[in-house]
């Protein structure tokens, strides 16, 4: 995991069996910047591309992207998922995991969100 694409390149070419992450700029604007995201990333050999989570930080990045990404052959994740509306803007673009400094706070909203969405009760 890292944020640097050539750092993770270069560990690529010494170890390819090992998946890398690739952590990008917070102010990458993905209205611009996705297909030379995607082709840095596949000329690097990188496993999965991580934008932003913070909805209110990345103003740029939507399913579209996600979806391009992902047809790119790319694993979609967001980092700095912290909040609620973080968590919802993961889901909206479809993003298939998150990192965050608080899981516990994000796991119990993710399970109240699930029920409320299935309207099970607790």
């Amino acid at each position: 995991v890292s944020g640097s694409s050539k750092n993770l390149a270069d560990f690529h070419r010494r170890y390819p069996e090992y998946r890398t992450i690739w952590l990008l700029p917070i102010k990458t604007d993905f209205d611009k910047e996705t297909e030379k995201v995607i082709g840095i990333a596949k000329k690097a050999g990188i496993f999965a591309l991580c934008p932003n989570g913070m909805r209110a930080r990345n103003k740029t990045f939507r399913r579209e992207h996600a979806e391009a990404m992902r047809a790119a052959g790319f694993d979609v994740r967001l980092w700095g998922v912290h909040t609620p509306e973080d968590f919802d803007f993961a889901v909206e673009v479809g993003a298939s995991a998150v990192t965050c400094n608080y899981p516990a706070k994000l796991t119990a909203y993710a399970g109240e969100r699930d029920r409320g969405k299935k309207g099970l009760e607790r």
